[in-house]
């Protein structure tokens, strides 16, 4: 039976998170596949895409391939331009073709298709469907309280005890200054902090536009912990950024600064 393309309705979810369990070979109790989560992420309303998130291919009944919509508009000198990055792309082993043909009918709901690591499997058939590589993402990390990770660290290991020296090291070298004028204060909501155009308006290369209504978007996130801050100097608003609490880690969501 040919392919059947199109969006996952709400009452469908159950289905959906059965499909991408097994096919990401996943506990079932990750946070990323519980409910409330996979409804934020597809089904919630969402201030900068108003359509469908979550589409499948379907052969006799059933879910073979799936690809999710995180919207995002890329702010450059001449125009705006809407982008789309495909999440929770997959499927089955036993649909040959389905990803792909899938991934080829959602590249026309925007014009420029974005990805962001992935499986090597994935990486490895990327340029072959037209992706570019444009840069890389790098991860950095610091450790605020060495004594305690390595207290709470379940695996150790001979290198357990140079990296705790290390993280010590750096913790005892303290954090650059603060410049004069420069704050960072906490906000229940960005409604109100500032409103779209105040930041970056003036950016000269390529960036994500960010609304107040998005970023409060992305403190509904029930994934985890998020809180929202925005930075001034000198009473002049100067960025935002958005950290999200996940066990012991403080992770930076989003950060623009201008």
């Amino acid at each position: 039976m040919a392919f059947e393309f199109g969006p996952v309705q709400a009452s469908e979810q159950p289905d959906l998170i059965r499909f991408l369990v097994k096919s990401f070979d996943a506990d079932p109790a990750l946070t990323s596949f519980r409910p409330d989560v996979i409804h934020w992420k597809y089904f919630a309303e969402h201030p900068q895409w108003t359509g469908p998130r979550s589409f499948v291919v379907k052969r006799d009944g059933q879910i073979v391939a799936h690809g999710g919509v995180w919207p995002v508009i890329l702010r450059t000198p001449q125009a705006d331009v809407k982008a789309m990055h495909l999440i929770d792309w997959a499927a089955s082993r036993s649909a040959v073709g389905a990803g792909v043909h899938l991934l080829r009918v959602m590249t026309g709901l925007a014009d420029v298709l974005l990805t962001i690591g992935g499986s090597q499997d994935t990486r490895n058939v990327l340029p072959k469907l037209g992706y570019k590589r444009c840069g890389e993402l790098r991860r950095y990390a610091r450790v605020i309280r060495p004594w305690l990770q390595l207290r709470t660290t379940p695996a150790k290991n001979w290198k357990t005890p140079l990296k705790f020296l290390r993280n010590s090291a750096r913790v005892m070298g303290g954090v650059p200054r603060v410049p004069d004028g420069w704050q960072a204060a906490k906000v229940p909501s960005f409604t109100g902090s500032f409103e779209a155009g105040d930041v970056g308006e003036t950016a000269s290369s390529t960036s994500p536009r960010r609304t107040a209504d998005e970023l409060d978007y992305l403190l509904s996130c029930p994934a985890a912990r998020f809180s929202g801050f925005v930075v001034t100097q000198a009473d002049k608003l100067r960025g935002y950024f958005v950290l999200a609490q996940v066990g012991g880690q403080t992770r930076i969501v989003d950060i623009f600064l201008v």
